[in-house]
Formats: C-alpha cells, sequence, structure tokens
C-alpha cells in the first residue's frame, strides 16, 4: 500500500515537472524566435539604409555630370536619369519609415546658412 502511494506520488511529481518545463521549453523558443525576428528586421532596416545611400551617392554624381555636360541630349540623359533616380530614393525612404514606423524625412530640405551674428572688430 505504501508503495502505490509512493509510486502515485512520483508519478504525480514527474507529471507536474513535465509540464512545467515542457512550457519552459516553450517560453525559450519563443523568446529565441523574438530575437531572431529583432536581427532580420535590424537586417532589414539596414539593407534599406544602404539602399538609400547608395541612391544619394547616384545623385550626387548625376548632379555633378549635369552640371559638367555642355552636350545638350546627354545632360537631358543624364538628367532623366537623375529624376529617375529621386523617385526611387523618394519612394525608398517613404518605405523605410513604413517599416521602422516613422515619418519619412524630407532628404532634400535646402538648409540656408544664416548671417554670422555678434561679431566685433577689435582696434588691437
Amino acid at each position: 500500500m505504501r508503495d502505490l502511494k509512493f509510486t502515485g506520488l512520483v508519478t504525480l511529481i514527474i507529471a507536474v515537472l513535465s509540464f512545467l518545463l515542457g512550457y519552459g521549453f516553450k517560453w525559450a523558443e519563443y523568446k529565441l524566435s523574438e530575437k531572431r525576428l529583432q536581427l532580420e528586421e535590424s537586417k532589414e532596416s539596414r539593407e534599406m539604409r544602404d539602399g538609400i545611400e547608395g541612391k544619394m551617392t547616384t545623385l550626387v554624381r548625376l548632379s555633378r555630370e549635369i552640371g559638367q555636360e555642355t552636350n545638350g541630349t546627354k545632360k537631358a540623359e543624364a538628367k532623366m536619369q537623375f529624376d529617375l533616380v529621386m523617385d526611387d530614393l523618394v519612394t525608398l525612404e517613404k518605405k523605410c519609415a513604413e517599416f521602422e514606423k516613422r515619418q519619412p524625412r524630407d532628404l532634400f530640405k535646402a538648409v540656408t546658412p544664416s548671417a554670422p551674428t555678434g561679431m566685433k572688430i577689435s582696434d588691437e
């Protein structure tokens, strides 16, 4: 009789431990998959930002070409290519902003310098 109670108690303890450990493993698996998702999102965000950087570099190169080109046809082609890259850049920034859950940046906001203030001329 005593062995039957002991066996029942051991069985109950094993069942409870199995139940708890099973959920513990599921929880660890969930946390691991959560970290993998964060890593994938970071990677995708980085790739989009690299794409933005590449498009901006292309725009700088094309703007130099447009400024230096004297042939009207080549200048028009470069301007057309510049406009296409500009559209791609704006679209890519919108996608990146949506992915990162933020407002799109105005990548081409002109910043005009202000006049210096507080300057004094000394007689030394």
